[in-house]
């Protein structure tokens, strides 16, 4: 009897490894801007869920990334957990949707912890298959060791299955969320600007960054406006 304990509890742990859990994430941000803190972000920009698998931080884009979901922007590190943009709500500016993302397989590397972070990009829609040569502004927020505000949860990684874990992004300007506490310049769209370039055998031209359409599972939320 003993015996038999043991070796299915082995294999519980074997199952939940190789399956992983799964976690989905109310999203919300609200004002996300351009380059000028008092120009809403496009519906129709594209905007990226992304986590830090093996480090705490995140690194610069490679230019020649793919942008599909489960690529890494940067090599190795920083994967993409979900694509997607605005027009679910057709309010620019304004981001809620659910993403889900399953440890495992694909997101081999994902784990308790693991820092997640916003992108978004003004210029890019989910039509695109490359990004500009010339200098593409995006912007990117995530907590770090700064405490979460106006209810979200960490912006990392929960611990097991979660539904609806909070990682909200709210701006004093915000209307159809709810006023935050993160002033317009925080989600305007000029952290980083130019992607890094990927130095090849022959040349240090730019790549491409292939860009594709919604992977994984991303169910919309509409908002009510006023």
């Amino acid at each position: 009897m003993k015996r038999s304990f043991l070796i299915l509890l082995a294999s519980s742990l074997l199952a939940g490894r190789a399956f992983g859990y799964s976690v989905s994430f109310d999203l919300q941000a609200d004002q996300l801007k351009t380059t000028s803190p008092t120009t809403a972000f496009p519906t129709t920009g594209l905007c990226l869920l992304v986590a830090s698998t093996t480090n705490t931080t995140f690194g610069t884009i490679n230019a020649g990334a793919s942008l599909s979901v489960g690529s890494f922007l940067d090599g190795n590190d920083d994967q993409i957990l979900g694509a997607f943009n605005l027009t679910n709500n057709n309010v620019a500016g304004v981001l809620a949707l659910t993403v889900s993302a399953t440890t495992g397989g694909t997101f081999a590397n994902l784990s308790s912890g693991d820092p997640i972070a916003l992108y978004w990009f003004p210029t890019l829609t989910l039509t695109n298959t490359v990004v500009p040569s010339t200098a593409t502004s995006f912007g990117t927020y995530q907590t770090g060791n700064v405490a979460p505000l106006n209810g979200s949860a960490s912006w990392v990684m929960p611990g097991g299955t979660t539904n609806n874990y909070a990682l909200y992004f709210k701006t004093t300007d915000a209307a159809a969320l709810g006023a935050g506490s993160h002033t317009p310049a925080e989600a305007t769209a000029a952290f980083l600007t130019t992607p890094a370039v990927v130095p090849e055998p022959s040349s240090m031209a730019l790549g491409v960054l292939a860009v594709t359409a919604l992977g994984g599972m991303v169910l919309c939320r509409r908002v009510r406006t006023a």
